[in-house]
Protein backbone atom coordinates (compact mmCIF):
# COMPACT_ATOMS: atom_id res chain seq x y z
CA UNK A 1 0.00 0.00 0.00
CA UNK A 2 1.55 3.41 -0.89
CA UNK A 3 1.86 6.14 1.27
CA UNK A 4 1.84 9.95 1.50
CA UNK A 5 3.43 12.39 3.58
CA UNK A 6 1.02 13.99 6.23
CA UNK A 7 -1.49 11.16 5.52
CA UNK A 8 -2.85 8.17 7.38
CA UNK A 9 -3.20 5.01 5.45
CA UNK A 10 -6.45 3.38 6.18
CA UNK A 11 -7.51 -0.18 4.36
CA UNK A 12 -11.54 -0.34 4.62
CA UNK A 13 -12.94 -3.99 5.39
CA UNK A 14 -16.53 -4.43 5.68
CA UNK A 15 -18.72 -7.57 5.22
CA UNK A 16 -20.77 -7.98 2.47
CA UNK A 17 -23.97 -6.86 3.60
CA UNK A 18 -27.89 -8.26 2.63
CA UNK A 19 -30.56 -6.50 1.86
CA UNK A 20 -32.11 -5.14 5.26
CA UNK A 21 -29.03 -5.05 6.92
CA UNK A 22 -27.62 -1.82 6.14
CA UNK A 23 -28.49 1.81 6.99
CA UNK A 24 -28.81 4.40 3.89
CA UNK A 25 -27.48 8.08 5.39
CA UNK A 26 -27.50 10.61 2.77
CA UNK A 27 -23.71 11.73 3.19
CA UNK A 28 -24.45 15.99 3.35
CA UNK A 29 -26.83 14.98 6.53
CA UNK A 30 -24.06 12.81 7.86
CA UNK A 31 -21.81 15.23 7.97
CA UNK A 32 -24.03 18.31 9.04
CA UNK A 33 -24.91 15.64 12.06
CA UNK A 34 -21.64 14.97 13.15
CA UNK A 35 -20.93 18.76 12.68
CA UNK A 36 -23.83 20.31 14.70
CA UNK A 37 -24.82 17.74 16.99
CA UNK A 38 -23.80 16.58 20.44
CA UNK A 39 -23.05 13.17 20.74
CA UNK A 40 -26.24 12.12 22.30
CA UNK A 41 -28.35 14.09 19.83
CA UNK A 42 -25.74 12.46 17.07
CA UNK A 43 -26.63 8.60 18.28
CA UNK A 44 -30.88 9.69 17.98
CA UNK A 45 -30.08 10.87 14.67
CA UNK A 46 -28.66 7.62 13.70
CA UNK A 47 -31.29 5.22 15.72
CA UNK A 48 -33.80 7.83 13.70
CA UNK A 49 -31.38 7.05 10.16
CA UNK A 50 -32.05 3.68 11.14
CA UNK A 51 -35.38 3.23 11.19
CA UNK A 52 -37.34 2.13 7.44
CA UNK A 53 -38.60 5.37 5.52
CA UNK A 54 -42.98 5.05 5.35
CA UNK A 55 -45.32 4.90 8.17
CA UNK A 56 -45.54 6.07 11.44
CA UNK A 57 -43.01 4.12 14.60
CA UNK A 58 -44.29 4.04 18.12
CA UNK A 59 -41.41 4.55 20.00
CA UNK A 60 -40.70 3.61 23.65
CA UNK A 61 -38.37 6.27 25.17
CA UNK A 62 -37.55 3.50 27.52
CA UNK A 63 -36.18 1.35 24.58
CA UNK A 64 -34.50 3.93 22.80
CA UNK A 65 -32.34 5.02 26.44
CA UNK A 66 -31.99 1.36 26.25
CA UNK A 67 -30.52 1.30 22.75
CA UNK A 68 -28.51 4.59 22.71
CA UNK A 69 -26.73 3.86 26.32
CA UNK A 70 -27.92 7.35 27.46
CA UNK A 71 -29.64 9.12 30.01
CA UNK A 72 -33.75 10.18 29.72
CA UNK A 73 -32.15 13.70 30.12
CA UNK A 74 -29.93 13.17 27.44
CA UNK A 75 -32.80 11.72 25.37
CA UNK A 76 -34.60 14.87 25.88
CA UNK A 77 -32.06 17.67 25.23
CA UNK A 78 -30.97 15.28 21.97
CA UNK A 79 -34.57 15.73 21.07
CA UNK A 80 -34.53 19.31 21.87
CA UNK A 81 -31.08 19.42 19.76
CA UNK A 82 -32.94 17.80 16.64
CA UNK A 83 -35.90 19.87 16.76
CA UNK A 84 -33.88 22.81 16.78
CA UNK A 85 -31.80 22.30 13.95
CA UNK A 86 -34.69 21.12 11.76
CA UNK A 87 -33.98 16.97 12.17
CA UNK A 88 -37.49 16.66 14.17
CA UNK A 89 -40.72 18.61 13.69
CA UNK A 90 -43.25 18.52 15.66
CA UNK A 91 -46.65 18.54 14.38
CA UNK A 92 -50.03 19.81 15.65
CA UNK A 93 -50.94 16.22 17.15
CA UNK A 94 -48.22 15.99 19.36
CA UNK A 95 -46.38 13.11 17.09
CA UNK A 96 -42.90 13.88 14.74
CA UNK A 97 -41.58 13.71 11.65
CA UNK A 98 -38.01 12.93 11.47
CA UNK A 99 -36.27 14.85 8.11
CA UNK A 100 -32.79 13.57 7.39
CA UNK A 101 -32.57 15.25 4.38
CA UNK A 102 -32.45 19.08 5.92
CA UNK A 103 -28.71 18.96 5.22
CA UNK A 104 -29.27 18.57 1.74
CA UNK A 105 -28.61 22.28 1.14
CA UNK A 106 -25.52 22.22 3.44
CA UNK A 107 -22.45 22.02 1.89
CA UNK A 108 -19.42 19.31 3.38
CA UNK A 109 -16.60 21.71 3.91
Amino acid sequence: MKTYPNQYAIKIEKRVLRPGEFTSIDSNALFFAIRELSPSGLKLFLYLSNIPTGGVWHLSMAIVTAALNISTSSFHRAKKELLEVGLLEKTENGSFIFRQNIAENVKNE
